[in-house]
């Protein structure tokens, strides 16, 4: 069975599929475009060229929420010098929470770790984000809470999410958001508010359906580029098989005559490197034996006397070739 090797980011991956299967699964996946994983060998291949630099997005993402998240510690203060006293201390708990789950994404290896890794800071951010708006003075709670939403769905729509992590975070923010109204003493009844979450859930869902899209050209994207790798190797072979055939003579399976003249040329010419000898050999008599015991006969005979030198030739270096009807070259550097 054929195998292929696809080319990566770079590198080569070592991954190691058979060619039919890989084929087909592309061309299905071609077929119907989807954001979700792909047969088991070929979401290996999508993983050893996307995953990394997908972890390492999300791991900078948090990496910069942390700061930013300190960094609105002001906004808190020229709100209210209370609220600010208040947020500071769940501001830094959720800046920690979020450089310590932006180091370890680039080292998950399943997406539910991905999940988790991504999911947990970014729902404490919109958590806090949200409390801070029941706690803060009136005019500045709607700007708090406009802000939770937002935080979430920008970050699900523009980062490079797997779908599953991207309705995994949605349906959670979406679950939590009508929950602190209700924790938090003194905040306003959904009752009286019921637009906010209608908000929310529209903004995820928008989110949702954006992040689905991207993650359906990426996969998209990487199909094109393995058929078009896949069609490149398999034109590299057709050449090689169109050299092999074009420099082998088809009775004997040695080099045929204009290969031997162009390798003769060539070590001719880088002599100096080396001793080169030749060996023009002729069958005893063949033509004679060809006409009597006919050319099926001669041809096997052919054929074993190639056997023969093919056999004794000392290494790769030595090249036999049929130089003529009964006749056989043999290149001795």
């Amino acid at each position: 069975m054929a195998f292929a090797y696809v080319k990566n980011l770079g590198a080569f991956s070592e991954t190691r599929v058979p060619e039919l299967d890989l084929r087909t699964a592309v061309e299905a996946g071609l077929e119907r475009p989807s954001p979700w994983s792909f047969p088991l060998s070929l979401e290996a291949l999508y993983e050893s060229r996307y995953g990394a630099p997908r972890r390492a997005r999300l791991s900078h993402a948090l990496l910069l929420a942390g700061p930013l998240v300190m960094a609105a510690f002001a906004l808190d203060w020229l709100a209210s010098p209370k609220l600010g006293a208040v947020a500071l201390p769940g501001r830094a708990a959720v800046a920690v929470l979020c450089l310590m789950c932006g180091a370890a994404t680039p080292w998950a290896r399943r997406p539910w770790q991905e999940t988790a890794l991504f999911g947990l800071p970014l729902l404490a951010v919109m958590l806090l984000v949200q409390v801070l708006g029941e706690l803060a003075p009136q005019r500045f709670a709607d700007r708090y809470m406009m802000a939770a939403v937002i935080i979430v769905a920008a970050l699900v729509a523009t980062l490079p999410l797997r779908l599953g992590t991207a309705i995994a975070v949605a349906a959670a923010a979406a679950a939590l958001f009508p929950l602190v109204p209700a924790l938090v003493p003194g905040s306003m009844p959904l009752s009286t508010n019921w637009d906010m979450p209608v908000f929310v859930v529209g903004a995820l869902g928008v989110a949702v359906v954006i992040s689905g899209r991207s993650e359906t050209e990426r996969r998209a994207s990487f199909l094109y580029n393995v058929r078009d790798q896949m069609t490149a190797g398999e034109m590299n072979l057709l050449n090689a098989e169109l050299l092999r055939l074009s420099t082998t003579d088809a009775l004997t399976g040695l080099a045929n005559r204009r290969h031997f003249e162009s390798e003769l040329t060539q070590m001719w010419d880088d002599r100096r490197a080396q001793d080169l000898g030749v060996a023009l050999i002729d069958v005893d008599n063949f033509k004679s034996f060809n006409d009597s015991a006919g050319h099926a006969a001669g041809d096997a005979a052919l054929r074993q006397v190639a056997q023969a030198l093919a056999d004794a030739l000392r290494d790769e270096r030595d090249r036999a070739a049929r130089y003529g009807g009964g006749e056989v070259g043999v290149l001795l550097p």
